[in-house]
């Protein structure tokens, strides 16, 4: 502000004054809530308005419970989905799939470990390097690899480590089917013969055989008496060859220079060596196939001392089906106790102290 000054006996001057700026205070509520008041110059009124400030602050916190524009500070964890299925996967490949891990309150969660068990852990790989730190209301991926080494039913379970209230850790299941990538594939196109020499005929036997995907005959060399000319011997070499031995699955069969050919039996009734297995049938490939057994519904939610304890969907395996164990644990509030309704979290307020808006809160507390 600026404006003119006289002192008797003196010629009028020119002065400015600037407002002292206002001195800012910080005060931290109950519930760790930041009340920050910048207020005037110093002197006692300010000082009563600060104070009556602080006070009007303080019930809108009690009000909100304890809450002023923001949300709790409580580290909270999830993931969505609960369970990696990888389907169907040939060997000689690497299959990836993420579930994403959830923080629902308003505090960093760090995720301190990730680790792998169970019978087939060791074909299974935690892609995310760990530590890291999942912000409030925030959400980070976790993915998975899997790399078969033999066919059949691969499964494991995944334990999150973290610092979150609610869950120090959770589980994950992983289960994945591999295959050799022939459960499909047909290998009844062998080579056509060749001429190896003069006298020297190739031909191929069918079906082949197919691994990893890829289909090879046995090669069936025959002496050409008369010689060979255009991949063909002059003398007849399916002279009193008799094809009537196919493989599983396979039947017909023709001489091909000197080689049995034979198709596959589609939809023939066969034996598969897997008590999983039911409707066993003969594939396009030539493969015993079938439906896997439905596992019965797994055993029912428990609750017990603040924790839920449930199972997964079962997993036929040789036979036998497996259920993957989980575990939630219930948030235990301050001045309260963590319990489980049915399949639902909750919590008891200790003597003197009532819930409200997700909190224990007493006579001391609540305005």
């Amino acid at each position: 502000m600026a404006h003119w000054k006289k002192s008797p006996g003196s010629a009028p001057r020119f002065t400015s004054s600037k407002k002292k700026p206002r001195p800012t205070e910080r005060s931290t509520l109950r519930d760790g809530a930041k009340v920050i008041y910048s207020g005037r110059a110093e002197g006692d009124g300010d000082r009563v308005h600060k104070r009556i400030a602080a006070h009007l602050i303080f019930l809108a916190a009690c009000n909100s419970g304890g809450k002023i524009g923001l949300r709790a500070e409580r580290r909270l964890i999830e993931v969505a989905p609960a369970a990696l299925d990888f389907g169907t996967v040939a060997l000689g490949t690497t299959a990836l799939r993420t579930t994403r891990l959830l923080n629902p309150g308003a505090g960093a969660v760090t995720v301190r470990g990730v680790s792998l068990s169970g019978p087939h852990a060791a074909v299974f790989t935690i892609v995310d390097a760990v530590p890291f730190v999942i912000a409030g209301t925030d959400s980070a991926p976790l993915t998975v690899s899997y790399a078969p080494t033999a066919t059949g039913t691969d499964t494991a379970r995944v334990t999150i480590r973290s610092d979150a209230a609610n869950a120090p850790e959770l589980y994950i299941t992983v289960v994945a089917a591999a295959t050799d990538g022939c459960t499909e594939l047909v290998c009844n196109t062998p080579p056509a013969p060749a001429c190896a020499g003069d006298k020297t005929l190739v031909a191929y036997s069918a079906p082949g055989r197919c691994t990893a995907g890829i289909c090879s005959y046995t090669p069936v060399t025959s002496t050409c008496a008369d010689g060979c000319a255009t991949d063909h011997c002059a003398t007849d070499l399916c002279r009193g060859v008799v094809c009537n031995a196919p493989p599983p699955c396979f039947t017909g069969g023709i001489c091909v220079g000197g080689a049995c050919q034979y198709h596959a039996n589609l939809g023939a009734p066969c034996d598969l060596d897997d008590s999983c297995a039911i409707d066993t049938r003969c594939s396009p490939s030539g493969r015993c196939v079938g439906q896997t057994k439905s596992c019965p519904p797994p055993p029912p939610l428990t609750c017990a001392d603040g924790v839920l304890s449930f199972f997964s969907a079962g997993l036929c395996t040789h036979g036998t089906c497996s259920y993957a164990p989980h575990q939630r644990i219930c948030a235990t509030p301050e001045q309260g106790r963590a319990i489980c309704d049915g399949n639902t979290c909750g919590f008891v307020c200790n003597t003197g102290f009532a819930p409200v808006h997700g909190a224990c809160r007493g006579a001391t507390t609540t305005p």
